[in-house]
C-alpha cells in the first residue's frame, strides 16, 4: 500500500508564492549556506508516475519532487548540494531509484526508500544514468556511459554507452549491450530488455531511431526502426506499444534550429505500423511519464507540469506550488583590483566644462558643471570659478553634453583585449573569457603603463576543456590533479578568473572550482545546460554565460544566490539585420535554413527570460561574445531596451556592476572623484533613448582623450 503523500507545511496564496521566501538563508560555514524559495514554474522536469496514479515524482533544481497527480503542494524529497534526476518508481511504488553525483561521480543510480526518506547507492560506475525497473521490482537496467571515448569524438550528442542490468539486492551489474550509441533502456512486461540505438546520416545528419531487444535466450533482435531520435522510450502496460518524444530536426548545428526542432510526444506500436502523434511540446527537454492503465501521459515542458489524454492529446496543466531549499556554496567573487600606478608617460590635465554628469544613484543627469581630470583619476567635479587648475591643463567645452562612465564588454574573445574599435564605441575595459594568457597579460600592462587605444582588461588563462571538438585555444586536463595545476598556473600568471567549459568532466570541474576557491578565483562558465547552472551555482560560479531556455524557478535561483548571467544576446543581431541590413551590413547573414519564423520565436523568447530575470532581481551583464569590436556591445544594449529594461538600468549594468562585478568598484564604474578617468561624452541624452549612447564625441580612459572620428572603426 502506498504511503499517502505527506503535504509540505502550509504555503501563501498563490499570487505570493513565488517570491515570499526569495532572499532568505541560513549560513552554513566553509562558504556553504541554504537557501529558500517558492515557485511555480520548473524548467525541463524529468517525470514518473506513481502505479496506482494518484502521486507524481519529478524533478526541479537537480532534486526529487512529490506532488498529487491533480496537483498542489509539492514536497522535497532530496537535499543537499547534489544533482538529482531520472527519476524511476518501482513497480510496488516504495522505491524510487534515480541518478545522481552525491558520490563525487558524473553520476551513479541510487534508491531513496519512501518510507523514512533513506537512500543508498545501487551501482559504482564513472557515469551511469537512466534506471528503469524490471516488472518484478528486483533489478534495475540502466547505462553506463564512457566519458572518455565521448571526449575523443568530433561531434556527439551523447557519450557512448552500455546496457547494464544490476539487482535490487547487490552484487556486480552485469553488461547487456556493449558500447553504441545508445540512448535509453527498457524492460518489457514479459521482462526482454530492450533498448534504442541511435543513428546519423553523414550526409543529411538526420537521425534514426533503431529499437533492439533481448530475450531470455540472450538473442538479440530488431523490433522496428523510428524515423528521427526518438528518446526516451517508456513501453505500454501490454508490452506490444510504446511512448516516447520524437525529435525530427533536419541535423543541422545550428542552435536555433535545434532549439526549435519540431518535438511531439507520440505513441506507436512496438514491432510495425505508423506512429500517432498525442501532442506537441517545444524544443526543450520534455520529461514524461505514462500511467498504468494506458490513459494518461504526464509532461513537463514549457515551465509546466501537463495531464495529456491518451490518444486524443487534449492537455490541462497541473498546477503545483513547491518550497525549494537548496545547498549551495558563497559566489567567490573576482578579488579587490587595483589599478596600477602611474608612471612618467601621464595623460595632460584636462579640465571639461559645461558638461551634464550622470549619477547612476539618482538616475538623473547633472546641470551643467565642470570635472577636471589629472593623473588619470577625476579630480573634481562643480563648478570651475575660482580654483586653481594644474599647469598645462587643457580646457574642453562639452556644450551642455552628457557625460557617462566608461562601458564594459563582460564577454570577449580578442587577441589580446581589442583594441581602437572598441574605445571609438565607448568600451573602455573588457572582461576576455580565455586566451594565451601571455598575449593577455601583455594588453593589460600596456592599457595600464600607456595612453594606447586599449581598453582595460579583465583576464582568465586558456579554458579548461574536455571535448575534442570544442575550437579556439584550450587546455584539456587529463586527470584532477592536473585540473588543479592548470587554475594554479594560471593563478601564479595573473589571471582574474578562470573559464570552464560544459565539456570538462564534473569530477574535473569539482577540482578546478575547489582549487580556485582556495585561490581566490572566481569561476566563469558555459551555462547551456540546466545540469551546468544547477551544479554550477552549488559549486559557487558566481557568473554564466548564455543559458538555455529557463524558467522562474532557474531565475529565482540566480537572483537569490546572486549568481550573475552574462546572456549574450547576439542572436538580436540576426533578427534585426532582416529588418535593417543597411545597419548591420558589417555582420554575416543569417544561415537561409533559419526561418523567420524560427528566428523571430527564438528571440522572442530570449526577451522574455532576460525581462523576467531583470525583474527577479538577477545581475545581468552585458557582454557580446563576437560581432564588431565595440559596436556589438552598443547594439547588447539596445537588445537590453528591448527586453523593456529601463535605460538607466541598462547603463548601471553596462558600468557600475560590471565593474563591481570585477572588483574594480572602487576605481570604475561610476562617475566620482577619486575614480580612474573613464567617462563618454555623449551628443544626446540616453536615458532618453539608450541608442544615444552610440553618437559619441568624446571617450577618455584613464584620462587619455580620444575622438572616435580619428579611431579606427572595426570593419571599416
Amino acid at each position: 500500500m502506498n504511503r499517502p503523500v505527506r503535504r509540505a507545511r502550509r504555503l501563501l496564496p498563490l499570487g505570493l508564492a513565488v517570491s515570499a521566501m526569495a532572499g532568505s538563508s541560513a549560513a552554513q560555514g566553509n562558504g556553504w549556506r541554504t537557501v529558500n524559495f517558492e515557485t511555480t514554474q520548473v524548467t525541463a522536469p524529468d517525470v514518473a508516475i506513481a502505479p496506482n496514479g494518484e502521486w507524481l515524482i519529478f524533478t526541479m533544481l537537480g532534486k526529487l519532487f512529490r506532488l498529487p497527480a491533480t496537483g498542489g503542494d509539492a514536497e522535497q524529497l532530496t537535499f543537499g548540494p547534489y544533482y538529482d534526476n531520472d527519476p524511476a518508481i518501482s513497480p510496488d511504488g516504495k522505491l524510487v531509484a534515480f541518478q545522481s553525483d552525491r558520490d563525487g561521480s558524473e553520476g551513479n543510480i541510487f534508491v531513496l526508500a519512501l518510507a523514512g526518506n533513506t537512500i543508498r547507492q545501487l551501482t559504482r560506475d564513472a557515469w551511469a544514468e537512466r534506471p528503469a525497473w524490471s516488472p518484478d521490482g528486483q533489478s534495475l537496467v540502466y547505462l553506463r556511459l564512457d566519458r572518455t571515448s565521448w571526449a575523443s569524438l568530433a561531434a556527439s550528442p551523447r557519450a557512448p554507452a552500455q546496457v547494464r542490468h544490476v539487482s535490487l539486492s547487490g552484487g556486480e551489474p552485469q553488461t547487456v549491450r556493449t558500447q553504441g550509441a545508445v540512448w535509453s533502456a527498457f524492460y518489457l512486461p514479459d521482462g526482454r530488455i530492450g533498448w534504442t540505438i541511435v543513428e546519423r546520416d553523414a550526409t543529411s545528419g538526420r537521425g534514426s531511431t533503431r529499437i533492439e531487444v533481448r530475450n531470455a535466450a540472450e538473442v538479440v533482435s530488431t523490433l522496428r526502426t523510428f524515423d528521427g531520435i526518438a528518446d526516451p522510450i517508456v513501453a505500454g502496460p501490454k508490452g506490444d506499444d510504446f511512448y516516447t518524444r520524437s525529435d525530427r530536426a533536419s541535423g543541422s548545428a545550428h542552435p536555433l534550429i535545434v532549439y526549435f526542432a519540431e518535438g511531439a510526444m507520440v505513441f506507436a506500436p512496438l514491432t510495425a505500423g505508423s506512429e500517432r502523434r498525442i501532442s506537441p511540446v517545444s524544443g526543450e527537454r520534455a520529461g514524461f511519464a505514462v500511467s498504468a492503465d494506458n490513459a494518461t501521459m504526464y509532461v513537463g515542458n514549457l515551465g509546466r507540469l501537463w495531464k495529456v489524454t491518451v490518444p486524443g492529446g487534449r492537455r490541462e496543466v497541473i498546477s503545483f506550488r513547491a518550497r525549494v531549499t537548496l545547498q549551495v556554496r558563497e559566489p567567490l567573487t573576482v578579488a579587490k583590483w587595483t589599478p596600477a600606478e602611474p608612471g612618467s608617460n601621464l595623460p595632460p590635465p584636462v579640465l571639461i566644462e559645461r558638461a551634464r554628469v550622470l549619477n547612476l544613484a539618482s538616475g538623473e543627469f547633472s546641470a551643467e558643471t565642470s570635472l577636471l581630470l589629472e593623473r588619470g583619476r577625476i579630480q573634481w567635479i562643480g563648478a570651475a570659478g575660482g580654483r586653481a587648475l594644474p599647469a598645462g591643463t587643457t580646457t574642453v567645452d562639452a556644450a551642455g553634453r552628457f557625460v557617462i562612465p566608461g562601458l564594459f564588454d563582460m564577454h570577449g574573445h580578442w587577441d589580446g583585449c581589442g583594441g581602437a574599435a572598441l574605445i571609438a564605441n565607448g568600451v573602455t575595459s573588457v572582461r576576455n573569457m580565455g586566451g594565451p594568457i601571455e598575449t593577455q597579460k601583455a594588453a593589460a600592462d600596456r592599457s595600464d603603463s600607456t595612453g594606447d587605444a586599449v581598453p582595460r582588461c579583465f583576464y582568465a588563462g586558456l579554458s579548461l576543456e574536455g571535448r575534442q571538438s570544442s575550437g579556439g585555444p584550450v587546455v584539456r586536463p587529463t586527470d584532477e590533479d592536473d585540473a588543479r595545476a592548470y587554475v594554479r598556473r594560471w593563478k601564479a600568471q595573473g589571471a582574474h578568473f578562470i573559464k570552464l567549459y560544459e565539456g570538462l568532466p564534473w569530477p574535473l570541474q569539482r577540482a578546478a572550482a575547489d582549487e580556485a576557491r582556495r585561490l581566490g578565483l572566481p569561476v566563469a562558465a558555459h551555462g547551456n545546460s540546466l545540469e551546468q547552472v544547477v551544479k554550477g551555482v552549488a559549486l559557487g560560479y558566481p557568473w554564466f554565460t548564455h543559458l538555455p531556455h529557463v524558467h522562474d524557478d532557474v531565475l529565482q535561483m540566480l537572483a537569490v544566490v546572486g549568481t550573475r548571467w552574462d546572456p549574450t544576446l547576439r542572436h538580436g543581431i540576426e533578427v534585426h539585420s532582416r529588418d535593417e541590413p543597411e545597419r548591420f551590413r558589417r555582420v554575416p547573414q543569417v544561415d537561409p535554413q533559419v526561418t523567420d519564423i524560427t528566428l523571430r520565436g527564438f528571440w522572442a523568447d530570449r526577451m522574455r527570460t532576460v525581462r523576467l530575470a531583470h525583474r527577479r532581481g538577477v545581475t545581468l551583464l552585458p557582454g557580446t561574445d563576437g560581432g564588431p569590436a565595440g559596436l556589438a556591445l552598443q547594439w547588447e544594449l539596445e537588445f537590453f531596451a528591448e527586453a523593456g529594461i529601463p535605460p538607466i538600468d541598462i547603463l548601471r549594468l553596462a558600468t557600475q556592476a560590471s565593474a563591481e562585478t570585477l572588483g574594480a568598484g572602487e576605481h570604475l564604474g561610476t562617475l566620482q572623484v577619486g575614480k580612474q578617468a573613464d567617462l563618454i561624452l555623449l551628443d544626446a541624452n540616453p536615458l532618453d533613448d539608450i541608442r544615444n549612447t552610440q553618437k559619441i564625441w568624446r571617450v577618455f580612459k584613464g584620462g587619455w582623450q580620444f575622438d572616435p572620428k580619428v579611431l579606427v572603426q572595426s570593419g571599416d
